[in-house]
């Protein structure tokens, strides 16, 4: 890429960001150094090498999906997982003192329940997302060596996410077969079993949402 190509790029970057300011002096340059960070440690696809790059392309992509597509992709595992790694990796991190790691914490809970859709009308995602940007940068800054991410422990952590959600819907799907046969054997009440129609039905209807969702950009 050219370098005038590349620093039309960062600055597009650095310009969207400042959609997040949490109103903190000096957002607009650790928004322009965000950018060129995400430039240099992230990747054009797939996770990156460092646990440094990760936690910028993680908060990045939260941005993101909040600027774009207004959360629609949340649901499938792929936003929880980069707020797993976040907490496990930022909201953790010994270069913060206490008091900041819980306030990462509570941005990631609103961040979360944002995604979710569960955030009130009186509180506002942007704050925290902003705050998530300067954290990640203040991370960097303290640990100028790159840490190797442990892609296989990062896969596993969402793996077994994954897995949590499809015992679930197996217990629902379960749960909703054995009321409608037992409505059949008059042993409980044909509504009884209708709700349990519906219960058994519901995992395959969330599982074909959320594919639909996932085909929107990312």
């Amino acid at each position: 890429m050219a370098p005038a190509e590349l620093e039309a790029e960062i600055a597009h970057h650095a310009a969207l960001l400042i959609a997040h300011d949490p109103g903190e002096q000096g957002f607009a340059a650790s928004a322009r150094r965000f950018a060129e960070l995400h430039h240099l440690l992230v990747p054009d696809s797939g996770a990156a090498d460092s646990v440094q790059g990760e936690i910028i392309r993680s908060v990045d992509r939260l941005a993101g999906e909040e600027r774009r597509n207004g959360n629609v992709n949340w649901g499938d595992g792929f936003y929880e997982d980069m707020v797993r790694f976040l907490r496990e990796h930022l909201a953790n991190a010994r270069s913060f003192a206490q008091p900041v790691r819980a306030r990462i914490a509570l941005d990631l809970d609103i961040v979360s329940r944002n995604g979710l859709g569960e955030l009130s009308a009186e509180e506002a995602v942007d704050p925290s997302l902003g705050r998530l940007i300067m954290d990640a940068l203040a991370f960097a800054a303290a640990n100028p060596q790159p840490i190797p991410l442990a892609r296989d422990a990062a896969a596993a952590a969402g793996a077994a996410g994954r897995r949590r959600l499809q015992q679930i819907a197996w217990l629902a799907w379960a749960a909703g077969t054995a009321a409608i046969v037992l409505s059949w054997m008059h042993v409980v009440s044909p509504t009884v079993g209708w709700v349990g129609f519906c219960v058994a039905l519901a995992p395959g209807v969330a599982s074909e949402v959320a594919k639909l969702f996932a085909r929107r950009p990312r």
